[in-house]
């Protein structure tokens, strides 16, 4: 545990003319430890998003997620040039309070993911799947409260969107300008040329957080078990009991291995991953899922499904969310040569360094720019 203070007033103790406020959270300006324990994506955004402000010339105020209402209100008597709200999920309870009660100039939704009304349909029709089949109840998880979420998008100027066409589509019913993001992906260890070329075919690796049932994890499971020629590797959360109380015993024995969640900095995931030709993951919903990302920088290929919102171009390959749609495809894979193989791994890491923290920043740059101009 660390202590962390809610609300960073100035955090660069700079003296620009503008202000700009950011709804997110502080832990990763408090420990040292965070970028190491919790690898997650969003840690970097955050600092991202604070230097890029301050580089832009604005005094950088930011708000935890956890901040309460009277800690928010210390801020009222700012006037802020723009603000960042990372209001798409759960988070930002807050949001609408900050855009009805403060001075602000121009208001940013931040989705890390698709439209949260659209997200909860796609998310619930998984659970109500899993469940029918399997004639349980699961525990529901990754789902955004939409009563708190209702007027979110109502009163923004924009839209700053984590992911391709998947997530943007999702959010044009609603009018407002859409700027796309890419996320940072930082991977320190390269392959070597060797490395590349004893990776195994048959190797698969599955990566993915929390709410293994919206994440697809089942429907992989269910297909490798008819795919005994393939070794599937699994790297997720082992706490979800509603899950592994059914598939525990099922892939005892088999050609599956489940290995926790590891970090990507531990040897076991890196040693691993990096033997693995293709990452296959088939999720309900989700911005640009950053564990493919991840492994796209070992040079594994993605075999993904749209709603994964990877574009996969000339390197992946997409498939449908179920079963038979990623047997099949496995199959066909047996038939790809090794020269054809060795290209999309190639290729694959060569499309790795688009998610850089250098790209992001411009981006952003970018978007804040484009958006206060806008007449």
């Amino acid at each position: 545990k660390f202590f962390k203070k809610k609300i960073l007033k100035n955090l660069y103790k700079t003296n620009f003319k503008f202000n700009a406020l950011i709804y997110f959270k502080t832990d990763i300006f408090f420990s040292n430890l965070i970028s190491k324990i919790n690898t997650h994506t969003n840690n970097k955004e955050i600092k991202a998003i604070c230097e890029t402000l301050r580089d832009m010339n604005y005094n950088v105020f930011l708000i935890d997620r956890d901040a309460k209402i009277e800690e928010i209100d210390d801020l009222k008597n700012e006037d802020f040039e723009i603000f960042i709200s990372n209001a798409s999920g759960n988070s930002a309870r807050f949001h609408d309070y900050i855009i009805d009660n403060f001075s602000i100039k121009k208001k940013i939704f931040y989705a890390s993911g698709p439209e949260p009304k659209f997200s909860n349909e796609l998310v619930s029709e998984r659970y109500q799947s899993f469940d029918k089949r399997h004639n349980c109840v699961s525990v529901r998880r990754r789902l955004v409260d939409i009563k708190k979420n209702i007027d979110r998008l109502k009163k923004i100027d924009g839209i700053f969107y984590i992911g391709n066409d998947f997530s943007k589509s999702s959010y044009e019913k609603y009018r407002k300008p859409l700027f796309q993001l890419l996320p940072i992906i930082d991977n320190k260890f390269s392959l070597t040329e060797k490395e590349i070329k004893n990776k195994k075919k048959n190797n698969i690796v599955y990566v993915g957080g929390t709410g293994l049932i919206c994440k697809g994890l089942d429907i992989v499971i269910d297909a490798f078990l008819d795919l005994p020629d393939f070794k599937l590797d699994i790297f997720g959360p082992e706490d979800e009991n509603d899950f592994w109380n059914i598939y525990k015993n099922k892939i005892k024995g088999k050609n599956i291995f489940f290995h926790g969640f590891v970090s990507p900095n531990r040897f076991l995931f890196r040693n691993i991953v990096k033997r693995a030709t293709y990452h296959v993951n088939c999720p309900a919903a989700e911005g640009m899922a950053t564990s493919i990302l991840l492994t796209n920088t070992f040079g594994v290929i993605p075999v993904v499904s749209t709603s994964s919102g990877i574009d996969i171009e000339n390197f992946g390959y997409e498939i449908n969310n179920e079963k038979n749609s990623i047997i099949n495809k496995f199959n066909e894979l047996k038939n790809v040569s090794e020269e054809k193989t060795l290209i999309r791994i190639i290729s694959t890491l060569k499309h790795s360094e688009k998610f850089s923290l250098s790209l992001y920043k411009k981006y952003l740059s970018a978007s804040i720019y484009d958006l206060l101009h806008q007449k």
